[in-house]
């Protein structure tokens, strides 16, 4: 569960997932006492504090980061920089992903600034359009990949397979492309 902000997780020696928890810049009680109710253990650590202070501060090697504190209504502004998405893609491993979810360009008026930032930020980045009231993930990547719908859709449903994923992953992102295919109305780059 990701409430409000950042996660992380990262492959161990062992091959398990050591994750981490993060609560994005409004650090309210009731945010507290909803963390507070996940049990840390091996796989889990729980830190309460500002996702880019965290990320800024522990520039560790991270196999995916997850960055879902964007709403319609309020985005918070210092995480949607250049500057932010350059300390995340130096926190990421070499074959690291940060996967962002947004809102589409009707509920969110500066989608094609948020898009921009991203390509500027890293080597590549997807759009899946998910089923719903324009949602979309950003599939950001630290290198350059091309690959077709098909190839992603075979790797997304090869990793379900090998994680035994209980829901049909596959069936939840209902468009894929990469983000250079998608016309934009303008935008800039953010910066801090």
């Amino acid at each position: 569960v990701f409430i409000d902000g950042m996660a992380y997780a990262r492959r161990a020696t062992d091959g398990t997932f050591q994750g981490v928890f993060k609560v994005g810049q409004d650090v309210t009680a009731r945010i507290q006492a909803e963390a507070a109710r996940h049990t840390e253990d091996a796989r889990m650590r729980v830190h309460i504090e500002d996702g880019r202070d965290f990320i800024e501060r522990h520039p560790d090697c991270y196999d995916i980061v997850v960055l879902d504190s964007f709403s319609a209504e309020e985005i918070p502004p210092h995480l949607l920089t250049v500057e932010f998405l350059q300390s995340v893609r130096a926190s990421l491993a070499p074959e690291g992903i940060a996967v962002a979810n947004i809102w589409g360009r009707a509920d969110n008026r500066i989608y094609d600034n948020m898009l921009q930032t991203y390509r500027a930020a890293f080597e590549d980045t997807y759009i899946f359009d998910v089923p719903g009231p324009g949602t979309k993930i950003l599939a950001a990547l630290t290198r350059r990949c091309v690959m077709t719908r098909g190839e992603m859709l075979a790797k997304i449903a090869a990793v379900a397979t090998e994680r035994a994923f209980r829901y049909d992953i596959i069936q939840a992102l209902a468009g894929f492309r990469n983000s250079d295919a998608e016309r934009l109305r303008g935008g800039v780059v953010l910066r801090d």
